[in-house]
């Protein structure tokens, strides 16, 4: 059994056959660090694999031919591609690879925020103006009286609060049926039940209205930073949210040159949904 170490801390153990995997998924690379559980010595892992190699007359042990008739060909990962996590691993260090790379641990909290106002704001406009569509074409005059309440002092709060709601409906839903959402996949976050299946429509719109709550603080202001801070607290402590504990997985792509691109598109693109919203406020 090995141990490889991630620039942070060491992960495993791990037999040959599983870090082979993770090298065939990009996780690990020639020139990561790799030991074995017995040493204390760190080398190269293509070196350390080279010596396993040797010391096995170039064949693989029986654990590991077992274990080869008994799994799929794993294809290299790319930037794009979603988790397949039928069998996660699992370590001792509560690192969890899916088969395709992507990792449950360490937690990504910054990526999550990042996805969460993208999508709050994406989803919440597109919520709002599809309301507002319908809204004046069935009764304008009820219309006229319902979004004129947003222009009384404190009327901006409550926008925000109601756009904040209205965008937990869509993405919880986009969540439940795929395990993603626009911001999601940019920033390359994925959640699925702890087996590894979709969660569901209602199971999914009811997780995002758990976040809205206590994530979000319910869209306003204050209580948002309050939320963000301590939700950010837990995450960092347990290594999962309070409320995916127990029931819910969330995984993200690996970092690397693909993802560092898609972030600033993603930031970018919450920019643009701002400047957006901005300007239909004055129109």
């Amino acid at each position: 059994m090995y141990y490889y170490h991630n620039g942070k801390q060491e992960v495993g153990p791990f037999d040959v056959h599983t870090l082979r995997k993770l090298q065939q998924s990009g996780i690990i690379a020639e020139n990561t660090l790799a030991r074995h559980t017995d040493s204390s010595d760190w080398g190269p892992f293509g070196q350390l694999l080279d010596s396993v190699t040797t010391d096995q007359g170039g064949e693989p042990d029986e654990a590991e031919q077992t274990s080869d008739m008994h799994s799929e060909p794993v294809s290299p990962v790319t930037e794009s591609d979603p988790p397949s996590i039928e069998t996660p691993i699992q370590s001792e260090t509560t690192v969890m690879v899916a088969p395709n790379g992507w990792l449950a641990h360490p937690p990504t909290p910054w990526r999550r925020y990042a996805a969460r106002i993208l999508d709050s704001t994406f989803n919440g406009l597109i919520f709002m103006v599809i309301l507002a569509i319908v809204f004046f074409a069935v009764a304008p005059a009820t219309a006229d009286i319902f979004f004129s309440i947003f222009e009384i002092p404190g009327g901006r709060f409550l926008d925000m609060m109601l756009t904040t709601a209205a965008a937990s409906v869509l993405g919880g839903s986009l969540i439940g049926v795929s395990g993603s959402t626009l911001g999601k996949f940019i920033f390359g976050v994925k959640v699925t039940r702890t087996d590894g299946q979709v969660l569901g429509l209602w199971a999914g719109i009811k997780r995002d209205f758990f976040v809205f709550f206590k994530g979000m603080g319910l869209g306003f202001p204050i209580l948002t930073l309050f939320a963000m801070l301590h939700s950010y607290d837990h995450l960092r402590a347990n290594k999962t949210a309070s409320w995916d504990e127990g029931k819910y997985i969330v995984w993200h792509r690996p970092s690397g040159m693909g993802q560092y691109i898609l972030n600033l598109i993603g930031l970018g693109l919450i920019l643009l949904v701002l400047v957006m919203i901005r300007t239909l406020e004055r129109l």
